[in-house]
């Protein structure tokens, strides 16, 4: 099995006033130990929560989004740990192509500041069913309306 993202996946502005994206595709990825995680269409992310110094330095919307939405997902689902939430960031930062040192500081910095988010974002978790024809998610709905 291959390791790492295994697909491309599209995001829109969902609220460009709180910097919040939607995925309009799902993005899978697989782990070094073969973990498969698979975000969906839908997801709602805000790519990364850098505190301001660090934005100041790195953008949000730069080659870091992958692992950035995987982060968001992990954090806010909980299916794993925190400390392995970010040792599977640190691994995908890789897989995006990220230097060492700017892996290192992203990943310092949610060891000590992620607590806070971890299980509490105010971001909601996926697109409400309402909004998803909007953004060319009609096929979704579809396939849950047909499984009521």
């Amino acid at each position: 099995m291959q390791i790492g993202f295994q697909n491309r996946t599209a995001f829109d502005a969902y609220d460009e006033g709180r910097g919040e994206f939607i995925l309009l595709r799902p993005l899978a990825y697989v782990s070094r130990s073969g973990e498969r995680f698979d975000v969906h269409a839908g997801f709602i992310t805000d790519f990364s929560s850098y505190p301001f110094f660090v934005r100041a330095v790195y953008g949000v919307n730069d080659e870091t989004r992958y692992a950035a939405i995987l982060h968001d997902y992990l954090y806010r689902v909980g299916v794993v740990s925190r400390k392995r939430a970010d040792e599977l960031y640190r691994e995908a930062l890789e897989f995006c192509g990220t230097r060492p040192s700017k892996r290192s500081l992203l990943y310092a910095g949610l060891r000590v500041g992620g607590w806070r988010h971890y299980k509490r974002s105010k971001v909601p978790l996926m697109l409400p069913v309402e909004h998803w024809p909007k953004y060319g998610l009609e096929r979704l709905h579809a396939a849950t309306d047909s499984s009521v």
